[in-house]
């Protein structure tokens, strides 16, 4: 695969593309002029704001849209199912 910073261009030989700016305006746009005026097979773009989420999209130029709270918010909840998982195995091995 290559990598190429967008900065040095080259974009049109990427492999794929990562739009991960803290701006979710930035990431995508970037994706869909990686996509469509650049043909980059495989974009991946990251959005902040949930309410955003629309333009983070297939017809957008999006094939991996990530959602930092959507992330952050089932990272939460696995954490505290395993806290449970372990205190519940705790309990049945002390009995």
């Amino acid at each position: 695969m290559k990598i190429i910073i967008v900065g040095c261009g080259r974009i049109e030989h990427a492999d794929a593309l990562a739009a991960v700016t803290s701006n979710d305006e930035v990431n995508a746009l970037t994706a869909r002029v990686a996509r469509e005026i650049f043909s980059v097979p495989r974009v991946v773009a990251r959005s902040k704001n949930p309410q955003n989420a629309w333009l983070f999209t297939p017809k957008m130029g999006v094939d991996v849209a990530l959602n930092q709270a959507e992330l952050m918010a089932s990272l939460v909840v696995e954490e505290i199912s395993m806290v449970k998982e372990e205190r519940s195995g705790k309990d049945i091995g002390s009995a």
